[in-house]
């Protein structure tokens, strides 16, 4: 369990796992709530989407997407930011004096100008998310799908069924997710290892890893969709939650304040939350007041 626990949240072996992280996944994971039982569960169709356009819905100034930052520099009391507008195929620039930078602290030395390009400290492990359409009727023969299968004593992440909750029960094509971190080697030599991997080689892994629950379903399998990800969340690796290097990562840069879940070293909503809260406070402080 410690092991599944350590892949699923962190995409890490749990021997190269913070012990406090590790911890800190059963610890949360019980709470006390004055309006539900001890072991409700709060989750919504869209998932972190419902959360994410809720807290969107309450900003005073719509949020511009499809807008790719390209540079970010330094003028005097103020920060150029360079885009490229993805929408309208155009190249723009603005100037602010305030600057929170939310994105992936492994970014600002290929972002930021003049940024430290020091190594950083954080770890990165790749994933596999693969979307299997397949035959439901075939899967069910000896008892009904579960919503996330799990191998006993396996390195994978198993798979989840995309249909467990679907209103119409007797639908025969279904989709599955295949979840698989790559965690045996660093970081840096598992990425490298991917990629060398060729389409056939990863459909022939997906069909390997779903074989191991179901033998022989490459038979009724009917489409494989899937993404090797350089993964952006934050694997929080022995000694790291309280070393001396994460300390010395800079809260703020020249002006510049960082907000990211991976400042605190975990990668999740809450901690991610709570890093936006953080630069909100310092942009306060910085302009005395400012509502």
């Amino acid at each position: 369990m410690c092991q599944y626990a350590c892949l699923d949240d962190f995409g890490t072996h749990y021997k190269q796992t913070s012990a406090w992280a590790g911890l800190h996944y059963f610890c949360s994971r019980r709470s006390v709530s004055d309006n539900a039982d001890d072991d409700s569960v709060l989750v919504w169709p869209e998932g972190n989407g419902f959360l994410k356009d809720r807290l969107q819905a309450a900003l005073p100034t719509p949020v511009k997407t499809r807008h790719l930052i390209r540079k970010i520099k330094r003028k005097g009391q103020t920060f150029l930011v360079y885009f490229d507008d993805l929408e309208n195929d155009k190249k723009f620039f603005i100037e602010t004096k305030n600057l929170v930078y939310a994105m992936p602290r492994y970014t600002v030395s290929s972002v930021i100008e003049g940024a430290s390009t020091r190594q950083s400290p954080l770890q990165y492990f790749p994933w596999l998310v693969a979307h299997i359409k397949i035959k439901k009727s075939e899967l069910e023969r000896h008892q009904p799908l579960a919503w996330d299968s799990v191998k006993y004593l396996e390195t994978g992440l198993g798979y989840i069924n995309n249909n467990h909750q679907d209103t119409n029960p007797n639908k025969e094509d279904i989709l599955i997710t295949l979840y698989f971190a790559f965690s045996q080697d660093s970081a840096k030599n598992e990425r490298e290892k991917l990629y060398q991997w060729t389409d056939t080689k990863v459909r022939d892994f997906v069909v390997a890893e779903i074989e191991k629950f179901h033998p022989k379903a490459a038979s009724i399998i009917s489409k494989i969709d899937y993404k090797i990800l350089g993964h952006a969340m934050i694997s929080p690796q022995v000694n790291f939650i309280w070393n001396q290097r994460r300390k010395l990562m800079p809260q703020t840069d020249q002006g510049i304040i960082f907000a990211h879940s991976d400042m605190s070293g975990m990668s999740l909503f809450e901690e991610a939350f709570y890093q936006g809260h953080r630069a909100y406070q310092l942009l306060k402080q910085k302009n005395h007041g400012l509502g």
